[in-house]
């Protein structure tokens, strides 16, 4: 499909962004670590998370586009010490998923540390995509050579969390991963069933891990309806085609809007379609499960996901569906503000529509969707507004299933949203999003219109 976007922010504000550390009117590191006359930081005792670590990261680290609120990961501000040390204590890497973040006593097996210190790129090999991306922070050169002495340090000692007066180290509890596994599917003939590897969530994450998959029948199969099957914690569990294959089993984080640009939408989950109508899935297709997961816990939790097809013999199909997609995914709502955005989809060939819904998340204020023949003359085809936040897993539908609506070639469907964003920091994909989703009748292939 082709595309036309139109980006409209009512309010911007300006914000310098940096990602440093030291103070510059004493040299001194936070924490209070005096500098001896060598102007190396070491400190009598063993460093700890709370009286020197914690302290770094959260003046060298912790800004908008590191670890405040971005798209780094977890939040330092709003996660708190207990958090942060536990996301990052014995806690897979995103990129270098068989190595910890921090390994206590080992600090030359400590992914953090390779970041912070630059010798990252030694390990691309390993990592996902074969490439661990730059060091840390982002942008504005290494933490200052005490800094990255200090946390070597800590490291090394075992990574004591500290003991000083109204704090707490986190219970053994707190590091080991909730299990949220979702039980292995009997066996069963009427369903296709795909499972995820299974994956670990710090705390305070957000994460979307796509595991790759493929449908290892001989012969095409058919089916009517797809369910998601997460534990707690789950936003969505979706097959997409994967247009870059990688071998069955092969997980890796896909949490980026660029990522997106990998894979091809395939299936909407736990909406059947009526009788006579299926999707196709030729055989030895390769796909990716999608699995989004929103870890509000204060404990890491291990994940496993499963999709489950239905089948429907290829002799009962009288009309072939597949889903219809419309995405914004350079959505940006700075903080404390609100913003539209407004993209246009040309259909590229006559199909029935079956079904539609919109989704965003908790900030959105308004959906719509509207289609015509041209710019001048749109209608509205779904509308919901007021958004609401419990439309973010629950939003409405409207089905056409008894009635279908032809769209026509050459037509225009315009996907718009609004947001209120009452947060500290910039939402963006996949924190907020702007999507249409449903069925359309009459093709075999996906619709699909992505806008960056």
């Amino acid at each position: 499909m082709q595309s036309r976007v139109l980006m409209s922010v009512l309010t911007l504000a300006s914000m310098t962004w940096a990602c440093s550390s030291e103070d510059p009117a004493t040299g001194a590191e936070p924490g209070g670590v005096a500098a001896p006359s060598g102007g190396v930081n070491v400190p009598v005792e063993a460093p700890t998370f709370i009286g020197h670590v914690a302290p770094i990261l959260k003046q060298g680290c912790s800004f908008q586009s590191c670890h405040g609120g971005g798209s780094g990961g977890f939040n330092i501000p709003d996660a708190g010490p207990t958090i942060v040390y536990a996301s990052l204590v014995g806690q897979a890497s995103r990129a270098l998923t068989d190595m910890p973040l921090v390994d206590p006593g080992h600090p030359e097996n400590s992914f953090l540390l390779a970041k912070v210190e630059g010798t990252q790129g030694t390990l691309d090999a390993r990592c996902i995509g074969g490439d661990c991306g730059g060091a840390m922070p982002e942008g504005s050169g290494l933490l200052p050579p005490e800094s990255r002495q200090i946390l070597r340090d800590w490291i090394a000692a075992g990574a004591p969390f500290g003991a000083e007066s109204g704090t707490t180290p986190p219970a053994p509890e707190a590091l080991t991963p909730l299990d949220l596994r979702v039980a292995m599917p009997v066996p069963d003939n009427t369903f296709i069933d795909f499972v995820t590897g299974e994956t670990v969530i710090p705390p305070g994450e957000e994460r979307m891990i796509c595991t790759h998959v493929r449908f290892d029948g001989t012969e095409d199969a058919a089916f009517a309806y797809a369910e998601s099957k997460q534990g707690q914690y789950g936003h969505h569990a979706l097959l997409f085609g994967a247009k870059e294959p990688k071998p069955p089993g092969t997980v890796e984080d896909c949490t980026d809007a660029e990522d997106m640009a990998r894979f091809n939408a395939y299936t909407i989950g736990d909406q059947e379609l009526p009788e006579g109508y299926a999707v196709h899935l030729p055989a030895g297709y390769p796909m990716v499960v999608q699995s989004h997961h929103i870890n509000a816990n204060e404990r890491p939790i291990l994940v496993r996901d499963v999709i489950r097809l239905k089948r429907i013999a290829l002799d009962k199909v009288q009309t072939w569906a597949s889903v219809h997609i419309t995405n914004g995914y350079g959505l940006q709502v700075p903080a404390q503000e609100q913003a539209q955005l407004e993209f246009d989809c040309i259909v590229e060939k006559d199909v029935d529509l079956l079904m539609v819904g919109g989704h965003m998340h908790e900030w959105g204020t308004r959906f719509e969707l509207l289609y015509g023949p041209d710019t001048e003359h749109l209608d509205s085809l779904y509308l919901a507004s007021p958004w609401v936040p419990q439309y973010r897993d629950l939003p409405p539908i409207t089905l056409f299933f008894n009635n279908p609506m032809q769209l026509k070639a050459g037509h225009i469907l315009r996907t718009k949203c609004a947001w209120n964003n009452d947060q500290d920091h910039e939402l963006i994909f996949p924190s907020e999003m702007c999507s249409s989703f449903g069925f359309v009748g009459g093709t075999k292939e996906p619709v699909l219109c992505g806008v960056n």
